[in-house]
């Protein structure tokens, strides 16, 4: 998969047998935005709107966008290592 970690840091080859092409492909229109009431992920809309490439530039990494945007199949420690492992994967720190 040529775009491998998603803006978020989240690694799409883990949906490699999925239909997913990844949301830099499809510029953030993510099946699930329609539960947010949105067209596009909101993580990948900011970080359009700043003109980065990924949320590992941001200075609020993590923000609490990514804490509002929990998985509801993930219990609340799942989701936080979800964002650690995603920072990590960003900013190669810890």
């Amino acid at each position: 998969m040529e775009d491998a970690i998603s803006v978020c840091g989240t690694d799409c080859t883990h949906y490699k047998d999925s239909s997913c092409r990844g949301c830099s492909q499809i510029k953030g229109r993510v099946w699930w935005a329609q539960y947010v009431n949105s067209d596009a992920c909101p993580i990948y809309d900011c970080v359009t709107k700043k003109s980065i490439e990924n949320c590992g530039s941001c200075l609020k990494i993590p923000c609490d966008l990514w804490r509002d945007l929990k998985d509801p199949i993930y219990t609340d420690e799942q989701h936080d290592r979800s964002i650690k492992d995603r920072v990590q994967r960003l900013t190669g720190g810890s």
